[in-house]
């Protein structure tokens, strides 16, 4: 309830910002708008899935796509970015057959855009831990990987109101840290 509470403030404020003329905000709202009838046609593909954050995220993830672009040839490549810094840097030269960002973490959002590309893989970059994408993705068999994931004690999943991003931690096939205390 915190968790989709938290989203749905989010994405009005974001919206909010947009009106009030920020830029940024102005990008974010944009780029989402009619998004699922912007979506390729994946219906013949194996889809292999790389969420990034932003250009930070996809520049760690980047050797990883480039290796299994290399021995999977055949997959179709999805990045997807929340942020537009990301989005606009790589949209254009990304390693992906599409590149798009990825809608607001609602149920609805996240259902539709599982079901729309049925991914097989799933690669959440960093600190990515969308709640509902996790849930869609593993209620469909994808597999999902944290790549370049860091863990501290001071994160929500370790806090007292973190139980929903821990249930989430669980749906996560393996996690590829970047140091030991991970």
């Amino acid at each position: 309830m915190f968790y989709s509470t938290g989203i749905y403030l989010y994405g009005a404020f974001i919206r909010l910002a947009a009106i009030l003329g920020n830029q940024k905000a102005k990008k974010w709202v944009d780029g989402r708008y009619q998004w699922l009838k912007n979506l390729p046609n994946t219906q013949e593909k194996k889809v292999t899935w790389f969420h990034c954050a932003s250009l930070g995220e996809y520049d760690q993830g980047l050797p990883v796509m480039e290796a299994w672009k290399k021995q999977y040839p055949d997959d179709f490549i999805l990045v997807t970015f929340f942020s537009p810094s990301g989005y606009e840097n790589k949209v254009d030269q990304s390693i992906g057959d599409a590149t798009c960002y990825l809608p607001l973490d609602t149920p609805a959002n996240a259902r539709n855009f599982i079901e729309h590309f049925r991914p097989n893989h799933a690669f959440f970059i960093k600190y990515e831990y969308w709640i509902n994408y996790i849930k869609y993705a593993d209620r469909r068999n994808c597999s999902i990987y944290g790549l370049s994931a860091i863990f501290r004690p001071t994160q929500r999943f370790f806090n007292w109101y973190g139980g929903d991003c821990r249930k989430a931690l669980h749906r996560f096939d393996y996690f590829f840290v970047q140091n030991q205390s991970s």
